[in-house]
């Protein structure tokens, strides 16, 4: 059986409007991740930016079929993949790009299929809304890589997602972290200062990758409870993952409040395999999640 997907109708139904007359050509889509039962959900559009030389030759991009045929298509690829990767950095937990969108004639959206693949790697299962300027028609399809890429048709419907709730949760823990750089140690020598600071870099994204794991691994030992109220009392949860989020929300609830309840201080210790000087800081964990269905599991 097809998998099929919804798109939030409110946005979409007016985007061939919003469109007109401006140099947008290209843009994610942003949305749920596809899995075994269904394709995303998506809720809204977001316009990839001109490329710094567009910008600067006042040339906006206005064919993307003959830019992604060109020698600057591995440069567009790159610009909108990390356009993709900022763009995850900003949304809320539940969200995130599950695909692109174009405006291209109907007749030319197939053709579009193997190059669009650089910029679709890593998005699982993307769509793709191809706009017509001609006709001002919306189309939905479905792009698969692999030997052949192809897009066929994709099946999808409006939704108003009038169950979506929020989740949020802002959360105090110590975090006891190695420090990253040692004042005592001395500069190496022949390293170039851009070696130097990649070096950081890397340092500085593995201690980033540690913490959050640490984090979460000790949120998960928490109680957890919740309100629909910013202040006020709470439910605590007993079980986490068995009953659906309906059981826990009130129907006319679209926010709620999850806190994480431990005896005493939330500590947070990131590993420290070269028993660097460590330090110890308060830090608010603050996460918001977007979950467009109540049926699914808490």
């Amino acid at each position: 059986m097809a998998r099929k997907g919804t798109y939030y109708g409110p946005f979409f139904e007016s985007f061939a409007v919003s469109l007109h007359g401006t140099p947008i050509r290209f843009g994610l889509l942003i949305g749920t991740k596809a899995d075994d039962t269904r394709l995303s959900d998506v809720i809204f559009a977001a316009a990839t930016p001109p490329r710094p030389d567009d910008l600067l030759l006042d040339q906006p991009v206005r064919d993307i079929p003959a830019l992604l045929k060109s020698k600057a298509a591995a440069d567009f690829a790159q610009w909108a993949s990390q356009h993709a990767a900022a763009v995850h950095k900003m949304l809320p937990g539940g969200l995130e790009p599950c695909g692109c969108f174009a405006v291209v004639a109907e007749n030319a959206a197939r053709d579009m299929a193997p190059l669009l693949v650089p910029i679709l790697r890593g998005i699982a299962d993307p769509l793709v809304l191809t706009l017509d300027t001609q006709s001002q028609k919306l189309s939905w399809w479905q792009h698969s890589g692999g030997v052949k890429p192809a897009m066929r048709p994709a099946t999808v419907k409006a939704d108003s997602y009038k169950e979506a709730l929020l989740l949020w949760t802002a959360t105090p823990v110590d975090l006891v972290a190695p420090c990253t750089v040692d004042q005592a140690e001395e500069p190496e020598p022949d390293v170039s200062s851009g070696d130097a600071d990649s070096r950081a870099a890397v340092r500085a994204e593995t201690l980033g990758a540690d913490v959050e794991r640490e984090v979460a691994e000790v949120l998960n030992t928490c109680k957890v409870g919740v309100s629909p109220a910013q202040a006020g009392s709470l439910d605590v949860l007993d079980e986490i993952g068995d009953e659906p989020v309906s059981s826990a929300v009130p129907k006319y609830c679209d926010q709620l409040r999850v806190s994480f309840l431990h005896s005493g201080s939330i500590l947070a210790m990131a590993p420290n395999p070269d028993d660097k000087p460590c330090i110890r800081l308060r830090c608010l964990v603050a996460c918001t999640v977007l979950v467009l269905r109540r049926s699914v599991e808490l």
